[in-house]
């Protein structure tokens, strides 16, 4: 049983002992209860990987006056009038009570310079809101419970961005705060444990069942402290002084190994400290490690626990799990070829192979493993000196196994020739005899190809409205998600770079050389109309007012004059209007508006939908009313034509919902691109021309009989595939004949070959810097799990199909990916999106699918999985059993003869 009890209430269970037995137990008991900073052998790869500084919410004073984190800390305000159903009178006597524990709970820093500048009112009230908040975030992840609606739609842009930074070492609180909250929740230790393991689940463990050894009255120091003991467990016994020997080494690799005939396993056990060696016999053994299914966000936790181990662990005699875990991983990691060996075993899944080679040894220098790894590198010593002989032996098989094929193949060959030469000269020449000869002459004559043969071995409080309405939520427009904003600022796919639309980017000046532009457009639009523009802009000017309320960052507006906005509104929806329908219609327009919209015109579709740079759909809806009514159905077509297929009009028959009024041009796209709408987008089958090319369907492709219940989360049903895996299992990947992101399931052809349906997407620069923007936007208008997360699931099921850029390639040569990227490019960009999004009950019915058909056709699939994966071997094998079989016919016929 793990107790990291405070420094009292440990020494009075100890009865016995000196008083300095007492002092060195007080020593151990406090500094285990610490909130640390990072340590700094780890610090450098945590700076550079940025591992270490929260990049959404503040908990704790470390970061709480970071400027960057300010807008959190409005939300996590809401957070508690949430929490208190808006009674100020419960809030303050909560406060009040909060206030001793907070006196206790400033101890639990050791950083004191950082406490220096904070007094205790402001203490009292950061542990007050901060514990708050995060409790109101965990009962929320655990009941996701319709009456969280509201509360719901305010975190979710935000909840990627907060699972994170809740499990960052310097952003911690003390427990003794989150037990307070949760006292008043109520929420049970039990559950919290349930929504730490669901956390764990496919971010850092693999496997879906939990082997959970803690003690439920255990009170850890504070949320990651309960985090490490969830994958570590209880403390094992100590069964002898150990002291590691620095001249007992082994420096090894997962190939090494394979070699040596050690076999890899994942062990059933998801605690990291189950590491051992076992002989299963002359030539074999196992070595099993617990599985490990990683994602950027749990590498950084993983980091952050090995960080805060470095500081609780401190003596020989620590098992540190996750410190001497890690280090085992990097040990057996030398080349991709090891990460591979590793992923084929199920021992390591999620990064790629390149991202996880990264990782680990740009850990490993900075790591303390003790007893746990020792003890695993003195069992792998050991057995590699008691077992050298057979080591050498099964070696030399390992390595030579080719040239072995290829000289019993010869020999084989040679003894069926020397064996009919020898029948020649003892009998005679019989019909039979002859058709014999013949059949072994095709035999030696056959040409063995051994070259290609493989053989596979191995504060003020603000008032919350309670009449906020969700359709408000999803009616505005949002900055960029915190989750999302580090890597759209990396990959650029935040600020426009060409045309600012509406007021986010205003007045940047690299973009000022548009406005004259827009002016221009402005003039040609009205004058090719035939319409006066001042009496237009009179008419505009309540659309302009009805439009200033779809922002959702006022601090955007603050600064602009209601005349202003109305000409910006008026100038960009205008421009936009103008620059889609010469996009779409291609009219005879002047040389110089043709020349200017070509010239920029990749800038121009790339910034038109940027998240922060759109403007209301009334404005745009205004303007397309003025030039012609069905320009609507031409701006889908065209914005899907854009996203790399060259479809012409005639090729689409178009079904727009009318109903439906996005919030922007964005909108409209996701709207339609994932299926919601009652749209029919398809290209007819007998159209050869447009034959091999994504077409539309609006038909939705779910599986409605996969249900997720709260009792089965999604977590529980964890699959980690990729795309070779998949071809291992005899499922095909295939290109859906429509490009909706709804549209993708499995369908069965046969006893042994599947089809995976995928829509296709074009990856360019200005197709993938949509897809981010979209996936933000669905993430800022969720409100709920119920959303569904098209964009967001379709990314994170790309993103289980890859691990190396051999998966890249084969979704590239079945037409799912067509990108002007490399293999690594797209890896990179994929893999580095995914662990930020929020996939839904979409991806959730995948993973129930897949799940479901490996365990209805396992056996179907193991037996497909040998012949795939040993088919050269088979090959190899049959010619040698034919010559076996001619030789032995020969002899047959020899003794017959001589009888």
């Amino acid at each position: 049983m793990i107790h990291h009890r405070g420094t009292e209430e440990g020494l009075e269970q100890n009865n016995g002992g000196t008083k300095e037995e007492f002092a060195v137990e007080a020593d151990l008991l406090e500094n285990k209860s610490k909130i640390f900073r990072f340590p700094s052998n780890l610090r450098r790869i945590g700076a550079e990987r940025d591992y270490i500084a929260p990049r959404t919410v503040a908990i704790g004073p470390y970061y709480h006056r970071e400027p960057e984190l300010q807008a959190m800390e409005e939300v996590k305000r809401k957070a508690v009038n949430y929490f208190f159903q808006e009674s100020a009178q419960e809030r303050e006597a909560t406060y009040q009570k909060i206030i001793p524990i907070a006196r206790k709970a400033r101890n639990y820093y050791a950083d004191t310079h950082v406490l220096d500048g904070i007094p205790e009112d402001e203490f009292a009230s950061i542990m007050f809101i901060d514990g708050c908040f995060l409790v109101q975030f965990i009962d929320y992840m655990i009941r996701a419970s319709a009456e969280t609606s509201w509360f719901a739609s305010m975190i979710q842009p935000y909840m990627i961005g907060i699972t994170r930074d809740m499990m960052l070492l310097e952003n911690q609180i003390p427990w003794p705060v989150i037990k307070f909250f949760t006292a008043l929740r109520p929420l049970m230790m039990g559950q919290i444990i349930g929504f730490v393991t669901s956390c764990l689940g496919g971010r850092i463990l693999s496997k879906g069942s939990f082997v959970l050894d803690i003690d439920q009255d255990y009170q850890p120091s504070h949320l990651l402290c309960l985090t490490r003991s969830c994958i570590v467990g209880r403390k094992r016994a100590m069964d002898a002084p150990f002291f590691p020997d620095e001249t007992v080494q082994a420096y090894t690799s997962a190939m090494e190994l394979a070699e040596m005939g050690i076999k890899l396993k994942p062990t059933n056990n998801t605690q990291l400290s189950a590491m051992n060696i076992v002989e299963d016999s002359f030539f074999f053994a196992t070595l099993s490690l617990p599985p490990l299914s990683l994602d950027s966000i749990g590498a950084c936790w993983l980091v952050n626990m090995a960080a805060f181990e470095m500081w609780t662990e401190t003596s020989w005699t620590d098992d540190c799990s996750i410190n001497s875990y890690l280090a085992v991983m990097s040990l057996l990691m030398s080349q991709e070829d090891d990460i591979g060996e590793l992923r084929a075993r199920r021992i390591i899944q999620g990064l790629s192979n390149h991202r996880a080679l990264e990782f680990f040894d740009g850990l490993e220098p900075g790591l303390c493993p003790g007893r746990a790894y020792y003890r695993l590198i003195i069992g792998l010593a050991e057995y590699k000196h008691k077992r050298r002989v057979w080591i050498a032996i099964y070696r030399f098989l390992y390595n030579h196994i080719r040239t072995i094929i290829k000289v019993v193949s010869v020999v084989g060959v040679l003894v069926g020739i020397f064996t009919d030469i020898m029948a020649n000269d003892t009998t005679a020449t019989t019909p039979a005899r002859v058709r014999q000869l013949q059949l072994s002459k095709n035999v030696a004559t056959r040409d063995i190809n051994v070259q290609d043969t493989v053989i596979n071995i191995g504060g003020n409080w603000e008032e919350l409205r309670p009449d906020v309405r969700m359709q408000q939520i999803k009616s505005k427009i949002h900055r960029f998600p915190s989750s999302l904003r580090r890597f759209g600022t990396e990959g650029d796919y935040i600020v426009p770079r060409t045309v600012a639309l509406g007021p986010c980017y205003n007045g940047k000046p690299e973009l000022q050389a548009m406005e004259e532009v827009k002016s221009a457009v402005v003039g040609y639009f009205f004058l090719e109309l035939g319409v006066s523009q001042q009496a237009t802009y009179e008419r505009f000017k309540p659309i302009a007012r009805e439009a200033r309320v779809y922002y959702a960052d006022t601090k955007v507006l603050e600064g602009i004059p209601d005349d202003e906005f109305t000409a910006m509104m008026f100038a960009d929806g205008c421009f936009l209007v103008q620059y889609m329908d010469h996009m779409i219609n291609l009219r005879g327009e002047t040389s110089w508006l043709r020349s200017m919209f070509h010239a920029h015109y990749l800038g121009i579709e790339r910034d038109m939908l940027l998240l922060e740079n759109q403007i209301p759909w009334p404005v745009i809806e205004f303007f397309t009313g003025l030039r012609e009514p069905s320009l609507l159905g031409d701006i889908i077509i065209y914005m899907f034509a854009s996203l790399g297929t060259s479809l012409s009009k005639e090729h689409l028959f178009l079904d727009i919902n009318r109903s439906y009024r996005p919030p922007h041009l964005l909108g409209l796209l996701v709207f339609y691109l994932v299926g919601s709408g009652k749209q029919v987008l398809e290209i007819p089958t007998s159209n050869k021309a447009s034959r091999g090319r994504p077409g539309f369907s609006g038909a939705l492709s779910v599986i409605e009989s996969f249900h997720i219940s709260e009792k089965q989360p999604l977590q529980e049903m964890q699959v980690t595939t990729s795309a070779a895996e998949l071809k291992e299992m005899g499922i095909k990947l295939k290109a859906s004949k429509t490009m909706q992101l709804s549209d993708i399931g499995i369908t069965e052809e046969g006893p042994l070959i599947a089809n995976l349906s995928i829509p296709p997407w074009s990856m360019h620069s200005v197709q993938a810097c949509w897809l981010v923007n979209m996936a933000a936007f669905e993430i800022c208008t969720a409100t709920g799990f119920n959303d569904e997360y098209h964009v967001n699931s379709y990314i994170c099921i790309i993103s289980l199909l890859m691990n190396q850029e051999e998966d890249v390639h084969e979704l590239r040569v079945k037409h799912i990916l067509q990108s002007f990227f490399g293999n690594k490019q797209t890896l990179e960009f994929i893999k580095g999106m995914a662990p930020n999004l929020s996939p839904g009950p979409a991806y959730g019915r995948f993973i129930a699918e897949l799940a479901a058909y490996k365990h209805r056709r396992r056996l179907r699939i193991a037996i497909y999985r040998f012949f795939y994966n040993n088919a050269k071997t088979v090959a190899a094998v049959l010619p040698i059993i034919g010559v076996l079989v001619g030789i032995f016919k020969t002899v047959l016929s020899l003794e017959q003869k001589q009888q």
